[in-house]
């Protein structure tokens, strides 16, 4: 599981791909700057809409209780470093003009169903209550215009 550090980076075929976080995702921030720069040289600087980004925590949700689910500094960590990742990019002139984080809420991923969590919202899945994770506080915090007013 991703703890905070992603200076470790596995190959595959001599190709940089991240670090695993346990299941079938890996994590490279920088990879994502680097892609953003070759599209701005090999396009010609195109529009560009990061529609999908974000991290899934695989422990098993059956184990965990809400607080713990709630309390997911992991993917507060994984979007900073990769909203880091396109601020460098885009003062090297790539032409990002939005970001969506995946996902609004936990979900069912067509793979592994209800067993990993996506969301900046915690779902209920009994009940389907909703609540805002560490995550989705932070997000809003991070996207807030005025932050000083808070």
């Amino acid at each position: 599981m991703i703890k905070g550090s992603y200076d470790f980076i596995e190959e595959k075929d001599g190709v940089p791909i991240g670090q695993s976080n346990g299941s079938w995702i890996y994590v490279y921030p920088r990879g994502l700057k680097e892609l953003l720069l070759y599209i701005r040289r090999r396009y010609d600087k195109p529009p560009v809409y990061i529609t999908e980004n974000g991290i899934s925590s695989v422990e098993k949700t059956d184990d965990k209780t809400k607080e713990e689910e709630l309390a997911d500094d992991m993917r507060k960590h994984y979007l900073t470093v990769h909203l880091a990742e396109i601020r460098e990019a885009i003062r090297e002139r790539a032409n990002v003009k939005g970001y969506f984080a995946w996902s609004l809420v936990d979900n069912f991923e067509w793979e592994h169903g209800y067993t990993e969590r996506f969301g900046l919202n915690y779902v209920n899945y009994n009940t389907l209550e909703r609540t805002q994770k560490h995550s989705a506080k932070w997000f809003s915090k991070f996207l807030d215009p005025n932050p000083l007013h808070n």
